[in-house]
Protein backbone atom coordinates (compact mmCIF):
# COMPACT_ATOMS: atom_id res chain seq x y z
CA UNK A 1 0.00 0.00 0.00
CA UNK A 2 2.90 2.37 -0.25
CA UNK A 3 2.20 3.43 -3.54
CA UNK A 4 -1.62 4.81 -2.67
CA UNK A 5 -2.18 8.39 -3.12
CA UNK A 6 -4.51 10.07 -1.74
CA UNK A 7 -5.23 13.93 -2.59
CA UNK A 8 -7.98 16.36 -2.57
CA UNK A 9 -7.47 19.92 -3.46
CA UNK A 10 -6.33 21.85 -6.80
CA UNK A 11 -4.43 20.50 -9.68
CA UNK A 12 -1.71 22.71 -10.18
CA UNK A 13 -0.59 22.04 -6.62
CA UNK A 14 -0.21 18.14 -7.27
CA UNK A 15 3.10 16.54 -7.88
CA UNK A 16 4.63 14.84 -10.74
CA UNK A 17 3.88 11.67 -9.07
CA UNK A 18 0.96 11.92 -8.08
CA UNK A 19 -0.05 13.61 -11.45
CA UNK A 20 1.63 10.62 -13.14
CA UNK A 21 -0.49 8.06 -10.53
CA UNK A 22 -3.73 9.80 -11.88
CA UNK A 23 -3.50 10.16 -15.87
CA UNK A 24 -2.57 6.37 -15.50
CA UNK A 25 -5.99 5.93 -13.93
CA UNK A 26 -8.02 8.05 -16.53
CA UNK A 27 -6.27 6.41 -19.55
CA UNK A 28 -7.24 2.89 -17.81
CA UNK A 29 -10.81 4.15 -17.12
CA UNK A 30 -12.98 2.81 -20.67
CA UNK A 31 -15.93 5.31 -19.13
CA UNK A 32 -16.51 8.01 -16.98
CA UNK A 33 -19.38 9.62 -15.79
CA UNK A 34 -20.06 13.57 -16.61
CA UNK A 35 -22.34 15.64 -14.28
CA UNK A 36 -23.33 18.93 -15.66
CA UNK A 37 -26.12 21.36 -14.52
CA UNK A 38 -29.65 22.44 -16.18
CA UNK A 39 -32.61 24.32 -15.22
CA UNK A 40 -35.19 21.57 -15.50
CA UNK A 41 -33.28 18.68 -13.63
CA UNK A 42 -30.43 20.42 -11.77
CA UNK A 43 -27.83 17.35 -11.94
CA UNK A 44 -27.85 15.64 -15.38
CA UNK A 45 -25.14 12.42 -15.27
CA UNK A 46 -23.96 11.00 -18.79
CA UNK A 47 -21.69 7.91 -19.38
CA UNK A 48 -19.06 8.94 -21.66
CA UNK A 49 -15.86 6.99 -23.44
CA UNK A 50 -12.61 7.93 -22.44
CA UNK A 51 -10.38 8.87 -25.28
CA UNK A 52 -6.92 7.27 -25.81
CA UNK A 53 -3.83 9.42 -23.96
CA UNK A 54 -5.59 11.45 -21.97
CA UNK A 55 -3.84 14.63 -19.91
CA UNK A 56 -4.74 15.90 -16.43
CA UNK A 57 -4.59 19.48 -18.14
CA UNK A 58 -7.35 19.25 -20.73
CA UNK A 59 -9.43 15.85 -21.04
CA UNK A 60 -11.10 15.84 -24.62
CA UNK A 61 -14.69 13.79 -25.46
CA UNK A 62 -16.65 13.12 -27.99
CA UNK A 63 -20.21 13.55 -28.18
CA UNK A 64 -22.97 14.18 -30.63
CA UNK A 65 -24.57 17.88 -30.82
CA UNK A 66 -28.18 17.27 -30.03
CA UNK A 67 -27.43 15.41 -26.78
CA UNK A 68 -28.43 17.42 -22.96
CA UNK A 69 -24.77 17.18 -22.04
CA UNK A 70 -23.63 19.63 -24.87
CA UNK A 71 -26.98 22.35 -24.04
CA UNK A 72 -25.92 22.18 -20.45
CA UNK A 73 -22.34 23.17 -21.15
CA UNK A 74 -23.17 25.70 -23.52
CA UNK A 75 -26.15 27.42 -20.84
CA UNK A 76 -23.34 26.49 -17.49
CA UNK A 77 -19.75 25.44 -17.99
CA UNK A 78 -19.01 24.15 -14.57
CA UNK A 79 -19.10 20.32 -14.61
CA UNK A 80 -17.79 17.07 -12.66
CA UNK A 81 -15.99 14.34 -14.06
CA UNK A 82 -16.06 10.59 -12.17
CA UNK A 83 -13.77 7.84 -13.02
CA UNK A 84 -13.97 4.58 -10.82
CA UNK A 85 -13.43 0.97 -10.43
CA UNK A 86 -13.52 -1.42 -7.75
CA UNK A 87 -10.43 0.07 -6.05
CA UNK A 88 -10.04 3.73 -7.47
CA UNK A 89 -11.90 6.85 -7.93
CA UNK A 90 -10.91 10.33 -9.12
CA UNK A 91 -13.24 12.72 -9.56
CA UNK A 92 -13.01 16.27 -11.17
CA UNK A 93 -13.72 19.27 -10.77
CA UNK A 94 -14.06 22.17 -14.02
CA UNK A 95 -15.23 23.55 -16.72
CA UNK A 96 -16.51 22.12 -19.89
CA UNK A 97 -16.61 24.03 -23.59
CA UNK A 98 -17.88 22.70 -26.47
CA UNK A 99 -15.86 22.19 -29.51
CA UNK A 100 -16.73 22.48 -33.24
CA UNK A 101 -13.78 23.62 -35.12
CA UNK A 102 -13.68 20.70 -38.11
CA UNK A 103 -10.12 20.57 -38.00
CA UNK A 104 -10.26 19.80 -34.35
CA UNK A 105 -12.68 17.74 -35.07
CA UNK A 106 -10.98 15.60 -37.64
CA UNK A 107 -8.05 15.17 -35.43
CA UNK A 108 -10.16 13.88 -32.82
CA UNK A 109 -12.12 11.35 -34.74
CA UNK A 110 -11.70 7.53 -34.12
CA UNK A 111 -13.44 4.50 -34.64
CA UNK A 112 -16.85 5.55 -32.07
CA UNK A 113 -17.24 7.90 -34.21
CA UNK A 114 -17.44 5.89 -37.15
CA UNK A 115 -19.85 3.43 -34.92
CA UNK A 116 -22.19 5.87 -33.20
CA UNK A 117 -22.16 9.19 -35.59
CA UNK A 118 -21.97 7.85 -39.12
CA UNK A 119 -22.49 11.05 -40.71
CA UNK A 120 -18.66 11.45 -39.72
CA UNK A 121 -16.58 14.41 -37.74
CA UNK A 122 -17.64 16.75 -41.26
CA UNK A 123 -21.23 16.35 -39.76
CA UNK A 124 -22.55 19.23 -37.90
CA UNK A 125 -23.88 16.53 -35.35
CA UNK A 126 -20.40 16.30 -33.79
CA UNK A 127 -18.90 18.01 -30.69
CA UNK A 128 -15.87 18.04 -28.65
CA UNK A 129 -15.67 18.64 -25.11
CA UNK A 130 -12.37 20.16 -23.84
CA UNK A 131 -12.56 19.51 -19.94
CA UNK A 132 -10.21 21.77 -18.28
CA UNK A 133 -9.96 20.35 -14.34
CA UNK A 134 -9.57 22.92 -11.75
CA UNK A 135 -9.35 20.30 -8.77
CA UNK A 136 -9.16 16.79 -7.57
CA UNK A 137 -10.57 14.24 -5.47
CA UNK A 138 -8.31 10.94 -5.99
CA UNK A 139 -7.65 7.75 -4.29
CA UNK A 140 -5.60 5.54 -6.39
CA UNK A 141 -4.55 2.60 -5.01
Amino acid sequence: MGNKITYKGKISEMTDKQIKKAVKFINKCRYCILGTINEQDGLHLSILTTQEKQELQEIWFITRTSTQKVVDLQKDPRCEILYTDNDNQITLTGKGEIVTEPIIKKLMSNMWVEKYIPEGPESDEMSLIKFIPEKIDAIIV
